[in-house]
């Protein structure tokens, strides 16, 4: 936790965002004054503002999004309807590419409401390629962590 008392970066929040991991959020809140324009007085406001830290180049699958889109149709999207009743619930699946481009950590953030897809997409992930990893300014190799949504528009 750092302040400024203006709209300069103090030196405490600089080093924090120098020094945050790659993926870490950060909660900004902001302090402000402004001038009401009905009553002409100045107010005090505020507002919350939540970012992710990312790398300056982005972990990406060797191919690009179209062919990550290829392999998802083909190892998941596909097989789901086999099994699955259409009614699924958005799920959700995170994992983190690391420095030699491997996924790591694929966990169900939140299930789909159906067993079997979430199992299947788990293995999908784990089965993926690897991918181009993300790089910080300097050129460093960084991890990265992913997302993925599914449910009633796919995934």
């Amino acid at each position: 936790k750092a302040m400024s008392a203006n709209d300069v970066l103090s030196i405490p929040q600089q080093d924090i965002l120098n020094n945050v991991d790659h993926g870490t959020d950060i909660a900004v809140y902001v302090l402000y004054k402004t001038k009401n324009p009905i009553t002409d007085k100045m107010e005090t406001s505020s507002m919350n503002v939540l970012m992710t830290v990312v790398p300056d180049i982005e972990a990406e699958y060797m191919g690009g999004k179209q062919q990550l889109k290829k392999y998802l149709m083909e190892n998941f999207s596909n097989k789901i309807t086999e099994t699955v009743p259409m009614e699924l619930q958005e799920g959700m699946v995170k994992f983190t590419v690391n420095e030699e481009g491997e996924r790591a950590n694929a966990q169900i953030a939140k299930s789909s409401g159906d067993l079997k897809t979430d199992q299947l997409l788990l293995e999908v992930i784990n089965k993926m390629p690897k991918w181009k990893p993300a790089e910080n300014s300097k050129g460093i190799k960084v991890k990265q962590e992913f997302a993925f949504s599914l449910g009633k528009v796919g995934c």
